[in-house]
């Protein structure tokens, strides 16, 4: 019988009682054949391949088929395994989940992933040190900005326009960039020297903030009869509210409201006492005042009134008004 060869990788299997010269060399091939392929599948000294894709393949134990070696792609092994197992546990590299809320619960992403990019800062994103200050960066770590004591002191100080003067320190002893409160002028309180007063309506005085400034009141003029509320470039006047008016100047003949004062004579049917209050009021024959008891009286009189004693000769009384 000639040599055969083995069922899966043709390796020679000399013929029994046969190839006395010659059944060395083949089973030194053979053995060379079968050494190469256990090396080929050895893990512990093959390369590492640190970014596997769902095509790679794998080899796995088939328990269904008495353990028998079967080959799988990654794609294909995580999709027996979520359908095998339901959800693959954090502790593994999985969510823990089968839904994507439950998901970033289980890996504490809360609701980041619901939100879009344009939601974020991009990492690229930079801070930059402006005038006087120093440090910043991209955002890939946490960023400091200081102040640089050392820049401030070669600025220019403008101060030709007033608003825009800028005042910069710089402690040459401490070394510390640090200016004391106390040795500076309260900025904050102080006003332009070209700052105006200006007088108003009745007044006189005022001007810019170079030196003091004083306003004055404008002298009115006297108070009369037909003088009115009224401001002038550099005095004022008042009117004379007629309820306060010590002389009616009015002629109207069924007034009943005079100022405050105003004294008449009352005819009274009743004997007032001196400085009792007094009620006048218009008489409907047009020619005096009466109280308000009298059978001819007419309109009260506004205001309050007292008694200021009996006339002499009949029944006329001084009554005045007193509020």
């Amino acid at each position: 019988m000639a040599d055969t060869v083995t069922a899966n990788y043709n390796w020679v299997k000399p013929e029994v009682n046969a190839s006395p010269s010659t059944w060395g060399t083949k089973l030194n091939s053979d053995l060379d054949l079968i050494d190469a392929k256990i090396k080929s599948m050895d893990t512990s000294t093959a390369p590492a391949k640190t970014s596997p894709v769902a095509a790679d393949v794998v080899g796995i134990l088939d328990s269904a088929s008495s353990f028998a070696i079967r080959k799988s792609t990654l794609a294909q092994l995580a999709s027996g395994m979520t359908s095998s197992f339901g959800v693959w546990p954090v502790s593994q590299g999985g969510t823990g989940a089968s839904t994507p809320s439950v998901a970033r619960t289980n890996l504490n992403l809360g609701s980041i992933a619901t939100h879009d990019t344009s939601e974020f800062t991009p990492v690229g994103r930079t801070i930059f040190s402006g005038l006087g200050l120093s440090g910043g960066g991209d955002l890939s770590a946490n960023r400091t900005l200081s102040v640089d004591f050392q820049d401030m002191i070669n600025l220019t100080l403008d101060v030709g326009t007033p608003g825009n003067s800028r005042l910069m320190g710089y402690d040459t002893t401490g070394g510390s960039g640090k200016v004391s409160v106390a040795s500076l002028v309260g900025w904050a309180s102080l006003v332009q020297s070209n700052r105006q007063i200006t007088a108003g309506g009745g007044l006189t005085g005022g001007g810019d903030l170079s030196a003091d400034r004083a306003l004055v009141l404008g002298t009115p003029s006297n108070i009369g009869n037909s003088t009115t509320n009224n401001v002038t470039g550099t005095s004022h006047t008042h009117g004379l509210d007629a309820t306060y008016a010590v002389v009616y100047t009015g002629s109207t003949q069924n007034n009943t409201n005079f100022p405050l004062g105003t004294m008449i004579s009352m005819i009274s049917n009743v004997d007032p006492n001196r400085n009792a209050n007094a009620n006048p009021a218009l008489s409907t024959d047009t020619t005096q005042f009466v109280n308000g008891g009298h059978p001819t009286a007419g309109s009260a009189l506004s205001g309050t009134w007292a008694s200021r004693g009996k006339q002499a000769g009949g029944g006329g009384y001084s009554v005045q008004r007193i509020a």
